[in-house]
């Protein structure tokens, strides 16, 4: 399970870019599984592009209904 969050996270940053936390202020904190991902909180307060590829992402690898940290 922790390998798909991994893809997920290398999914935005094929589509947004390499240290798209950063840029965008995106919080990042360890899920139930041990991978990092965005925050709730966080991708609710992000730019709609971001939100938008990270449901993308999420959805490509069945992850939509999993919750965030």
């Amino acid at each position: 399970m922790a390998e798909r969050y991994l893809d997920v996270q290398r999914c935005i940053e094929r589509t947004i870019g390499k240290q798209w936390p950063q840029k965008y202020g995106i919080v990042l904190a360890r899920n139930q599984w041990g991978a990092i991902e965005a925050t709730e909180r966080s991708i609710d307060a992000a730019p709609q592009a971001v939100r938008m590829t990270d449901l993308r992402c999420r959805r490509q690898l069945s992850l939509t209904g999993e919750p965030r940290p």
